[in-house]
């Protein structure tokens, strides 16, 4: 885990050593092309406006990716011995709280390894990062699916869809809240081919 940390600081180290050489470049030539007579020079003028526009959004990338890391020093931690149901339940709304759905691919997947802790750690080796497991899961769902191989036997998959079914709006309960726990418990108990939207709708309504 301390190896993880680690190379995510390094990753981070460098992209934003590469951020900041980017938007000290763009930077530098709009300045020399907002300095050249409009009318003489349009696209000089072009130019730097592309410029300014790419440092603003390297800007924007930089504070994401900053938040981001530093937020997973708050992931759910999962060591193996308790429900990988309330566990995923968990990190898919520590990943939306936190929009790590604004990053790419590989540090989605990252932030779920993160949470894994002892005996964990040994129980998705086969599956961590650069193993062909990492490579055949195209996006975090993916990943997520081929993490609940490990942990849901398929008896608790079944009683996922049973909890799933069975749930109902309480009386009291608000719309939102129910409709967030009703959706949480079928991408519980579906995997992404299994899902169907009419199952979710019928069963919900």
């Amino acid at each position: 885990m301390e190896a993880r940390v680690l190379q995510l600081e390094a990753a981070l180290a460098d992209r934003d050593e590469h951020i900041r050489q980017v938007v000290e470049a763009t930077t530098a030539a709009a300045i020399a092309a907002a300095g050249a007579p409009q009318a003489a020079n349009p696209a000089a003028q072009q130019a730097a406006h592309q410029a300014a526009q790419a440092a603003h959004q390297a800007a924007i990338q930089e504070k994401r990716y900053n938040t981001a890391a530093r937020a997973l020093a708050s992931t759910p931690k999962f060591y193996g011995t308790e429900s990988w149901r309330n566990f995923e339940s968990a990190y898919l709304t520590w990943y939306r709280i936190n929009r790590i759905q604004d990053l790419d691919a590989d540090f989605q997947k990252r932030s779920l390894l993160t949470c894994m802790r002892g005996k964990a750690i040994e129980m998705t080796r086969p599956k961590a990062e650069n193993t062909a497991a990492w490579h055949d899961a195209a996006d975090l769902n993916a990943y997520v699916v081929t993490m609940r191989g490990v942990f849901l036997p398929p008896e608790e998959s079944e009683m996922s869809q049973t909890e799933f079914k069975i749930r109902r709006q309480g009386r009291k309960e608000d719309v939102s809240t129910y409709l967030s726990a009703k959706i949480a418990l079928w991408q519980m108990a579906y995997a992404d081919t299994e899902r169907s939207f009419t199952t979710l709708m019928d069963e919900t309504i």
